[in-house]
């Protein structure tokens, strides 16, 4: 069996060295998606697809992370225990606690509260927001899902404008669904902006 170039890196991990002097640095990581590292919803099997991890690679790569960050914590001589954000963006969160002082934040809710942001819903009658394609992934914390919330708590109308079919059922009372683009393409930038444009002459209703 041939296993992919960072699989048989991780495997052949024996031993992790702190720094020496330790450096005093206190971590604040700011996460856009509350998963977990590990589990059935953890950033393996939730992002590692993404990454072009195959199906059955996944158990292998999720056993050689286990015991990597089994060494990792063994030699920070603390107990591992995953926690929220720590699947966000490949583990970061979860290699800093190892060793320093480190806070997790959302980043929803972090930004939202710096800008005001639910005391400019209060006063709209629509908001809309756009993500490059909704799915599942986007309702663990992402923007477009935590500005939904706040939509409905104040009872305000939302548009989603996105690619994909899985925005439909995402609970916004518009749902603007983006063609999607030849990636390849000399004209890309032109070509989504022509899309967009498109598509909101054609599905946008703000009655």
């Amino acid at each position: 069996e041939i296993l992919p170039f960072t699989d048989r890196v991780q495997q052949a991990i024996s031993h992790i060295q702190s720094p020496v002097p330790l450096p005093n640095i206190r971590f604040t990581c700011l996460c856009d998606v509350r998963n977990q590292f590990f589990g059935n919803h953890g950033a393996i099997p939730v992002f590692g697809p993404q990454k072009g991890l195959k199906p059955g690679e996944l158990t292998a790569f999720e056993t050689s992370s286990e015991k990597n960050v089994s060494l990792l914590f063994r030699k920070a001589k603390k107990e591992f225990v995953d926690k929220s954000g720590f699947g966000a963006a490949g583990g970061i969160a979860l290699g800093l606690s190892a060793f320093f002082n480190t806070d997790i934040e959302f980043g929803s809710p972090y930004f939202f509260e710096r800008i005001g942001l639910e005391d400019l819903i209060k006063e709209s009658d629509w908001v809309i927001t756009g993500e490059g394609r909704y799915d599942a992934q986007s309702e663990e914390g992402k923007a477009c899902f935590e500005l939904l919330k706040l939509c409905r708590k104040h009872g305000k109308k939302s548009v989603l404008i996105s690619s994909g079919e899985e925005g439909k059922k995402a609970g916004f009372d518009q749902f603007i669904k983006l063609e999607d683009l030849n990636f390849s393409s000399h004209s890309l930038k032109n070509d989504a902006e022509k899309a967009l444009l498109k598509s909101l002459s054609l599905q946008l209703d703000l009655q």
